[in-house]
């Protein structure tokens, strides 16, 4: 199919449709900056994904440190990313009553940000945190969680489990 054609296609689909979900994920945040993990040039070329299993972090100091060395890169690119084009079709499609809700696997906030309130979050937020203490549910400006994240790393002297508890949100 003719990419014209699948347009035309996809928008016949739209217009009759009375509901749409839309599913996204890591390709969707790419034109924004954010680079997905499975890609060539992606995070798992300079990591393997083996490496950050969960038993595995837990066993492992060099694979604490690697997995929060992973996020730091990450985080440094958050700081300047913003909704693209596709985020704001999404917020389009809610405008025309057409949106049932947007399922993402993307952790950046950035169908929220683009202004879609009904977005489900498979792997959750990175700007909204919980106490683990009271269960308190908090929203975090991208810039106010990024600088939490830097100095609680930067005041990080060891990747053990307690340490990396203790720097988690609390109220």
């Amino acid at each position: 199919m003719r990419r014209i054609d699948s347009i035309k296609t996809i928008s016949e689909w739209i217009a009759q449709a009375r509901r749409i979900i839309v599913f996204t994920g890591a390709g969707v945040s790419t034109e924004s900056g954010i680079p997905d993990f499975r890609s060539p040039g992606g995070l798992w070329d300079r990591y393997d994904p083996e490496e950050f299993r969960f038993r595995r972090f837990l066993e492992s100091v060099e694979t604490r440190r690697k997995y929060w060395k992973m996020h730091t890169e990450l985080y440094g690119l958050l700081t300047r990313v913003r909704p693209n084009p596709a985020h704001e079709a999404c917020v389009d499609l809610d405008r025309l009553d057409k949106l049932e809700c947007v399922i993402t696997q993307n952790v950046d906030n950035l169908h929220q940000e683009a202004g879609n309130v009904n977005v489900i979050e498979m792997h959750g937020n990175l700007f909204r945190q919980r106490c683990l203490a009271c269960d308190a549910r908090k929203p975090f400006g991208r810039e106010e969680y990024l600088g939490r994240v830097k100095t609680a790393m930067a005041e990080m002297t060891t990747f053990d489990l307690p340490s990396i508890i203790e720097m988690l949100p609390k109220c």
